[in-house]
């Protein structure tokens, strides 16, 4: 439930840790990501752990760790006693803090593994598979949300890059919904009728030029809107300094799934 809310993503990591703890019974329950710049992996949320090493302990990749082959495996990887373990190297980390036993599984992001999620007993002890289940279950889910944040942070990106091409080219640019409201519209559209872009938003064209110009300009959007095709073409329109000459070009705007939306336009004063 925690998961499919805005929770911060430490925030849910550190929920994820006293989940697991709780639920296995073990003493420490950790989240390790993997870092991009050595390629090591960092302690990122914890239970158990002295509050001063999460975000500065860290343990290798590769067999050289518990999390570190993890990585490596294809499911969760358990640790039945550190003293007979042959698979991987003990690191440092986890002899400093007397780990005896413990179970992890790697937390994967769009193909790509975010870390580990583990946790370990001080004591030796087995893992059953409902233990087994459990926490690859939680491991899925933070894969979700971390699926989750990648895809928004890169529609932010995307945002981010689309606005300020837009609002860097001295053409106008404007979307319009089905009644011709106006629904966003850069710098460059708004001065040209001499408004700023929030004092746009909401109105139509009828509140921007004289009425004949609105109402070709809704014609076009009309038949734009029936023939469901981009198209380019001239237009006069008169503006406070005079009439000017458009070359537009205009499509209709639609939801992700197809449902049309309304217009938008592009717009260069070729007056001149």
């Amino acid at each position: 439930e925690l998961a499919l809310t805005q929770t911060e993503l430490h925030d849910l990591l550190q929920e994820a840790c006293v989940v697991l703890a709780a639920e296995l019974q073990t003493d420490l329950a950790e989240v390790f990501e993997l870092c991009d710049d050595d390629g090591s992996l960092v302690l990122r949320a914890a239970v158990g752990w002295p509050p001063e090493e999460i975000g500065e302990g860290r343990v290798p990749t590769g067999p050289n760790s518990q999390s570190g082959y993890t990585l490596l495996s294809n499911g969760p990887v358990i640790l039945r006693d550190i003293a007979t373990e042959t698979r991987f190297a003990v690191s440092p980390l986890m002899r400093a803090h007397d780990i005896v036993s413990g179970i992890s599984a790697t937390i994967g992001a769009d193909g790509e593994a975010f870390g580990v999620l583990s946790a370990n007993s001080v004591c030796q002890r087995d893992f059953s598979t409902d233990d087994i289940a459990f926490i690859q279950s939680v491991s899925n889910i933070l894969g979700s949300v971390l699926r989750r944040v990648k895809a928004e942070d890169d529609a932010e990106r995307t945002q981010g890059l689309l606005t300020s091409v837009i609002e860097s080219t001295p053409d106008a640019i404007f979307v319009k919904d089905l009644e011709g409201r106006f629904l966003t519209v850069n710098e460059g559209a708004a001065s040209r009728f001499g408004h700023s872009a929030k004092d746009v938003i909401g109105r139509t064209m009828y509140d921007l030029v004289p009425d004949p110009d609105a109402q070709a300009t809704a014609m076009a959007d009309q038949l734009i809107l029936e023939r469901g095709t981009v198209e380019t073409f001239e237009q006069n329109i008169t503006i406070d300094d005079g009439k000017h000459v458009f070359s537009i070009t205009k499509g209709p705007y639609r939801a992700v799934d197809g449902t049309l939306l309304g217009t938008f336009v592009i717009a260069r004063d070729i007056t001149a």
